[in-house]
């Protein structure tokens, strides 16, 4: 009475007097404030009621939080802006949250600039955007920066992701700049296609939509559905839209312009279309310099490997060259080279065994030397010989049962 404050208990050095009545005051051992080291101590639950332009601060140097309903629980000159509803900063040095429900939680110069999003922590990440690019979340890391909606860099540094949907995975300086890609890792890979995906390595390109590249070193996909497997300057490229190509590995395998097409490896092989229409459902399986090249329609030919065989010409297809050196299949269709070296099949249905061998005639199996072994009951049969003397030299004729060489 007459203005008196009683007290109840025995308070103790800090403790934190309450009132339990209208003169009574209580200290409790559970809500103390250390003056000399600067902490205020709560044991137990601390529950907070908030009203609607009402909010929590806690923190030191230029520390400001002008928004409503949201909450700086420590750091240093953290900012949350005005307007703001229902953000979070947890805590770190010199973050900004200029949206509603956003979030930060630790690290340094750390900015969000658009709603329903979060930074987990590292060193001057950002995420911005317009009003629609919400929802996107940066764990951590240095110096990313995300400027669409939805959108994901889960660390590294000095990555970008402006996709929609987008992933970035981790890193250094790579970046995403379509809706729906994935850059997993490796640095300075660069995505330009909607939905397209870089697993890693580096300077690696996707230029085309849905064109997947897994490794390896400045590798590009610019023809849509193409996959680089790995290897170093790999190319599959288009100026028309064709695509749905494979580049397993090697170096400086090159697909234009081409369609359901593959290098499994090797280098510096080739398959292009050099005309409007595509190089289709052609294959290299590797070896060096070999090329599948048409001016015009050029389908369902091959090269298994060897050193700069060739399968040229326009309109053609359905040609083999199995290995070996220098050999050409060229302006002919259905024609095969098993292997050896500097042959030549210009005729349509024709073979070459051997090697230096040059086709003459369509439908001919042409070889440099010829054995045949077996058994006793081996048989050999000639069919359709000529009955009278041909006059080509070399050539077998059937004279009245006798099989005779033609001396030309």
């Amino acid at each position: 009475s007459g203005g008196g404050v009683d007290t109840s208990g025995t308070p103790a050095d800090n403790q934190v007097a309450v009132f339990t009545d209208s003169d009574t005051i209580e200290g409790d051992s559970n809500f103390i404030w250390n003056s000399s080291l600067g902490i205020l101590g709560v044991a137990g639950t601390l529950s907070v009621n908030l009203g609607t332009d009402e909010r929590i601060i806690f923190g030191t140097g230029t520390t400001t939080n002008l928004g409503a309903l949201s909450s700086i629980l420590g750091g240093c000159n953290q900012t949350i802006a005005t307007l703001v509803t229902g953000s979070t900063i947890a805590g770190g040095r010199g973050n900004k949250l200029t949206k509603n429900c956003s979030f930060i939680g630790g690290g340094s110069n750390n900015t969000g600039s658009t709603a329903f999003s979060a930074i987990v922590g590292g060193g001057s990440n950002s995420i911005s955007g317009s009003v629609a690019e919400n929802f996107s979340f940066i764990g951590g890391g240095s110096g990313n920066q995300i400027g669409a909606g939805c959108a994901t860099i889960a660390g590294g540094t000095l990555n970008c992701n402006f996709g929609l949907y987008a992933t970035v995975g981790g890193g250094a300086g790579n970046v995403n700049n379509c809706q729906g890609a994935t850059i997993a890792g490796g640095y300075y890979n660069e995505v330009n296609g909607i939905y397209s995906t870089i697993g890693g390595g580096y300077f690696n390109t996707a230029s085309a939509d849905y064109v997947t590249i897994s490794g390896g070193s400045r590798n590009t996909g610019s023809a849509p559905y193409a996959v680089i497997a790995g290897g170093f300057e790999n190319h599959i490229t288009a100026s028309n839209a064709v695509g749905c190509n494979f580049i397993g590995s090697g170096n400086s395998n090159e697909l234009f312009n081409a369609g359901a097409s593959a290098i499994v490896a090797g280098v510096q092989n080739k398959i292009e279309s050099v005309g409007n229409n595509a190089a289709s459902c052609n294959f290299i399986g590797g070896g060096s310099g070999n090329i599948i090249s048409g001016s015009s329609i050029l389908t369902f030919s091959s090269i298994v490997g060897g050193f700069q065989n060739s399968i040229s010409g326009s309109t053609k297809s359905r040609n083999f060259i199995g290995g070996g050196t220098n050999n050409s299949i060229r302006n002919t269709s259905c024609a095969g080279i098993l292997g050896g070296s500097n042959n030549k099949v210009s005729h349509s249905d024709s073979f070459a065994i051997g090697s230096n061998i040059t086709s003459t005639a369509i439908n001919t199996t042409f070889v440099n030397n010829l054995t045949v072994s077996g058994s006793g009951t081996t048989v050999v049969v000639f069919k359709n010989l000529p009955t009278s003397d041909p006059t080509n030299a070399g050539q077998l004729w059937n004279d009245s049962g006798t099989l005779k060489v033609s001396a030309g």
